[in-house]
């Protein structure tokens, strides 16, 4: 991979991006922010509209080869507990 200053604008958004993977019921209760590939790739579009930008983004990624990072709603909290606990060890 290459060194992240000299990613492109959407190598840069779907390396620093996460999308959280949830049943479509609490995508109200997330307003859109569990959609952040999507929302980050194009952030025009209204929240209300993301699901469908992620079947696009989805098969997008897929034709290229491209890793989808979506996580469900427990891996990200894990995932930000495990990040903060290693950055306060550092202190």
């Amino acid at each position: 991979m290459r060194e992240p200053e000299r990613f492109s604008f959407f190598e840069h958004q779907y390396v620093t991006s996460r999308t959280v993977t949830n049943p479509p019921a609490w995508n109200w209760l997330f307003g859109g922010l569990n959609f952040q590939i999507e929302h980050h790739l194009f952030p025009q579009v209204p929240s209300i509209r993301l699901p469908a930008v992620q079947a696009i983004v989805r098969e997008h990624f897929a034709l290229h080869r491209i890793p989808y990072h979506g996580v469900p709603w427990w891996g990200a909290v894990r995932s930000i507990a495990a990040h903060l606990h290693a950055i306060s060890r550092q202190c």
